[in-house]
């Protein structure tokens, strides 16, 4: 008996979540929305057809259980593109960086921020890489975010 009464509440949420769907939109007010269900049999029918999909959706257990998969997807995918999205804004910032030291031209001086060495800058490295230049005093590219501009003082 219990579950006949459970099942008698659970399609009168699923008739007000179709009326729900059915006043946003067409724009009726609920009084208004539920007088039409009342008198329009035309639309106590569409009414009545979308509560039963969403009854189904309810008591199905295996649509439920694709929800959860789809959910758990869902939120991995959100997740993913969160810390995709943090790493394009670190990616974003140390670019900018590396504009301000592509900026350098033949014979600049440039410092290393871990010791203030200052060095002469040469020219880009020929891998391919921007993040690479020569400079005078070594052999060997640097890496050029450790590097940055010496301003000339007057």
């Amino acid at each position: 008996m219990s579950n006949i009464i459970n099942d008698e509440q659970l399609y009168s949420k699923c008739i007000d979540k179709a009326l729900e769907v059915m006043r946003l939109v067409t724009k009726e007010t609920k009084p208004q929305s539920e007088n039409r269900y009342m008198r329009d049999n035309v639309y106590r029918n569409v009414i009545k057809h979308q509560a039963n999909m969403y009854y189904e959706f309810e008591t199905n257990e295996s649509f439920k259980h694709q929800q959860k998969e789809r959910q758990i997807e869902h939120e991995q995918m959100v997740h993913y593109l969160e810390r995709r999205r943090h790493m394009q804004k670190r990616i974003g910032e140390r670019d900018l960086k590396l504009e301000k030291v592509s900026l350098l031209e033949w014979g600049d001086k440039i410092r290393r921020k871990s010791d203030g060495r200052v060095f002469t800058y040469m020219g880009r490295d020929d891998s391919g890489d921007k993040n690479y230049a020569h400079v005078n005093e070594m052999a060997t590219p640097v890496y050029l975010p450790d590097f940055e501009k010496v301003e000339e003082e007057d």
